[in-house]
């Protein structure tokens, strides 16, 4: 064969194989166009997911003690701060908590303390829905889902034991720790975005106290009495409540721009026994 006709038809070749390429990739781009148009939409565009262990810090909105409580009684928490996922706010601060007295004893004579359990069961979502509770990270068929016991709990926990022949209780303002019992599937539609935070260098801290005039102690400085309104760096701080004849008051509070509040009932320093 010539070496001119050869040249050409190499090159009839090299042109078919480009074109059935070709062809081939256009193909292959209309097969993926179709399958993303008939595919269902992924459920992260509309759905967002409650993870199962999701922390909360619900605040006690009511004392509970051993000296009045019954078993069955509601006790009332709220959300301590907001709780977001995928950048939506799907619990808000200040939503309500419930729980459940389910043991009591009062503290008895010969020096015996009281004793006062309380289930947490639930939080309201910020679409109305609830979701339910337990007090442990992780549970086991052995947790008892939800439960605290002021006497597990005695000298470090939110529920105390103050002395010896004492009724326990569960005091207003009090945090504790709990946590999602369970993944919740939520519609995306029904909860709006976090705000974007505003950053600020004061922090206003209105303090009241029951009974009155209480001595303030901010990180060891003294800044009044109660009732008053007093201005903070936004940040962690120790506030310290004093007054004769009442038992201290102390909390650990981690303050951002704009007003909080503190609500204080200052128990009596002596107990009498029965």
């Amino acid at each position: 064969m010539p070496c001119k006709a050869l040249r050409s038809f190499r090159s009839e070749i090299m042109i078919g194989r480009m074109i059935r390429l070709f062809i081939a990739v256009l193909l292959l781009g209309a097969a993926l166009a179709h399958a993303q148009a008939s595919a269902p939409p992924s459920a992260s565009s509309t759905e967002l997911i409650l993870q199962d262990g999701t922390a909360i810090r619900l605040r006690v909105a009511k004392d509970v003690s051993s000296a009045n409580a019954k078993v069955g009684d509601n006790v009332s928490f709220e959300a301590a701060d907001d709780v977001r996922v995928g950048g939506l706010t799907v619990i808000k601060q200040g939503s309500p908590a419930f729980g459940t007295v389910t043991f009591v004893q009062s503290a008895r004579r010969m020096g015996r303390a009281g004793k006062l359990a309380i289930q947490v069961s639930s939080v309201q979502l910020a679409d109305g829905e609830t979701a339910r509770l337990r007090r442990a990270a992780k549970t086991t068929g052995e947790d008892r889902k939800g439960e605290m016991a002021a006497e597990v709990l005695f000298g470090f926990g939110p529920l105390q034991l103050f002395e010896e022949g004492e009724d326990a209780f569960l005091e207003t303002d009090t945090i504790i720790n709990a946590y999602i019992d369970g993944a919740m599937h939520l519609d995306r539609a029904k909860f709006k975005a976090a705000p974007l935070a505003v950053s600020s260098t004061i922090a206003r801290l209105w303090i009241a106290s029951h009974p009155a005039g209480a001595e303030i102690s901010v990180d060891e400085n003294v800044a009044g009495s109660t009732p008053t309104e007093i201005q903070l760096a936004p940040g962690q701080h120790t506030i310290r409540l004093s007054k004769a004849g009442c038992r201290t008051w102390e909390r650990i509070l981690t303050l951002s721009s704009g007003k909080s509040v503190i609500n204080a009932d200052l128990y009596p320093a002596e107990i009498k026994l029965r």
